[in-house]
């Protein structure tokens, strides 16, 4: 019988969809990743799924690979070609005995996959490694679209023009005496007027 360990406060949770045609396998992996406190969602099939992804948002799809009428590789198509779903991390779901299967799904996108009966250590540490990856990949998205905005918004020219000489003095002050008064002398009067000037 699986145990389910309980929920740790440091681990990544997440939105959560299960693509399966088999009732029961969905409620096992569905009480297990619950018990994880994921937040879970499911689909009988590959057109209930697609469905569901355009009606609801979704940080992980955990996909089985054979299905009737559309299996896990239409799917994982699918997906790949939607410019909305293609980076949802998806974990393909198989038996042992269909692990050729599940290479080729790694080969069109695929994050990773888990095998039947599942191992809860492995499971857990696969989708938390997925979303972790997920959001890592979000936050660097929101800082280039930051970067963007800042960029679109700099200072016009005329407050540049205006605030330059304050920024002269600045630099000046930075780097020492202006570079007329180096290599020769000037006299008392002379000096403090070239130092006087901005």
């Amino acid at each position: 019988r699986m145990k389910f360990a309980p929920q740790s406060q440091s681990r990544e949770t997440g939105r959560l969809l299960i693509v399966d045609d088999n009732d029961i396998n969905r409620d096992i992996l569905r009480r297990l990743l619950e018990s994880h406190g994921h937040h879970v969602s499911e689909a009988g099939d590959g057109q209930q799924a697609l469905d569901h992804l355009a009606r609801e948002r979704c940080d992980l799809i955990l996909l089985d690979v054979v299905m009737p009428a559309m299996d896990g590789f239409e799917v994982l198509v699918r997906l790949k070609d939607s410019p909305r779903l293609r980076d949802i991390p998806v974990i393909m779901i198989s038996a042992l005995s269909e692990v050729d299967s599940v290479a080729s799904c790694i080969k069109l996108g695929a994050e990773d996959y888990l095998s039947r009966p599942y191992n809860a250590v492995f499971l857990q540490a696969r989708i938390g490694a997925c979303l972790e990856k997920r959001r890592l990949r979000e936050r660097e998205i929101q800082h280039l679209e930051q970067i963007e905005i800042e960029r679109r918004h700099v200072a016009p020219r005329g407050d540049l023009d205006r605030h330059e000489p304050a920024l002269r003095r600045h630099r000046a002050a930075h780097r020492g005496p202006p570079a007329r008064l180096r290599g020769r002398p000037l006299r008392p009067a002379a000096r403090r007027r070239a130092l006087a000037a901005p």
